[in-house]
């Protein structure tokens, strides 16, 4: 969970003014939903904005020298403002509208201010520039799927050591403890391990565990047993703790993923990763398999569920470009579902209404001049 500070220092709104000479533009996040789409038709400076984003975040200032703009002002939730003001080919940052000292920040001796400095490393900012995913796709999903394997190993590793820890003190906590379950019915055992089962069941679905237990045998338990089984029980629920999380991610992104492909499927095996099998033929398949648009989908969705920060904001440049016709009015809903287990915000520039779909609640358009 974060802090209230650092939801504090999120972004709620972007303005510039006189971009290319031109056009005034206010984008106001949708805070609530945490996904906001930013239209405009070609021309209007979307993936600009985008780009003037990122660039300040990544401390570039070299990049507003290229753009034509006179402000350009990024508004947190807990009311301080940036400014970018540029005038004769001067750039000069302020905070709280020039109540500090503005920045020349092409002044090599100038250093940046800690106010800036600061906010900037709490604050991250990410552009997945979508067209720029089409090269080298194949490379990228054979480094991820040996990404995810050491992934699943390291969660697999913290779990041994614990089990290990739990293993060795086993005896002495049950025979401290086994008061305390005095009160517990057979039936109440049984519950805590069909929720024990469920879990399991889970993580086995998306590749991390094996299923191995049998509850059978809890139809005969005795009174005397109860305490031996809900130590056992509380102990696999530390155990599996460790891969709550890493486990809603696999299941959401196998979700996603195998909703878009067609005549295969992928699975998560913990040694290769990622592994893709034809439905017709039950052979695996190799990731040049994959047509283009399948890999693009693997290489967006990984990156925004596997390689993104809590409370990062992410701006997607026009994804309508990368996306199969029939995968454009589920995107926005795939990104509700990702959000739920990545903790991000999404700044989407595009002009699909097929992207949009009935989300227009979310949607800031950008306009033109009268």
């Amino acid at each position: 969970m974060s802090g209230k500070g650092e939801v504090d220092m999120k972004i709620k709104e972007i303005i510039v003014e006189k971009l290319f000479d031109t056009f005034d533009h206010t984008i106001s996040l949708n805070t609530s939903e945490r996904i906001t789409l930013m239209l405009g038709e070609n021309g209007f400076g979307k993936t600009v904005i985008l780009e003037m984003i990122n660039a300040l975040f990544n401390k570039d200032f070299f990049h507003f020298q290229s753009v034509l703009f006179k402000r350009f002002q990024i508004k947190f939730e807990d009311n301080i403002v940036w400014e970018i003001v540029k005038s004769d080919n001067e750039i000069r940052l302020f905070e709280n509208n020039a109540l500090k000292e503005p920045v020349f920040v092409f002044d090599n001796d100038k250093v940046l201010p800690e106010w800036f400095t600061e906010r900037v490393e709490q604050i991250n900012i990410r552009l997945v520039d979508t067209q720029r995913l089409t090269f080298s796709q194949e490379a990228t999903i054979l480094k991820y799927a040996n990404e995810l394997a050491e992934n699943i190993k390291s969660h697999l590793a913290k779990s041994m050591e614990l089990a290990s820890k739990l293993d060795s003190t086993y005896p002495s906590r049950l025979a401290k403890n086994r008061h305390q379950y005095e009160n517990i019915s057979a039936e109440q055992v049984m519950v805590e391990f069909q929720q024990l089962d469920k879990k399991r069941q889970l993580f086995h679905s998306v590749g991390l565990l094996a299923l191995e237990e049998n509850t059978d045998f809890l139809e005969s338990t005795d009174k005397f047993m109860i305490p031996v089984l809900m130590v056992y029980i509380d102990d696999s629920k530390q155990k599996l703790q460790i891969f709550d999380n890493l486990a809603q991610k696999l299941k959401c992104f196998l979700e996603i993923i195998n909703n878009r492909f067609l005549y295969k499927t992928m699975s998560v095996d913990k040694r290769q990763g990622f592994i893709f099998t034809s439905t017709t033929t039950g052979k695996q398949i190799p990731a040049i398999g994959l047509s283009s648009g399948e890999q693009h989908e693997l290489v967006l969705f990984y990156e925004l569920l596997f390689k993104t920060q809590d409370n990062s904001l992410i701006l997607i440049d026009e994804p309508e470009i990368s996306l199969h016709i029939s995968w454009l009015n589920q995107f926005i809903e795939d990104l509700k579902e990702v959000i739920k287990w990545s903790g991000m915000d999404i700044l989407i520039a595009t002009h699909s209404a097929d992207i949009i779909s009935n989300h227009w609640d979310l949607t800031v358009e950008l306009e033109g001049i009268d």
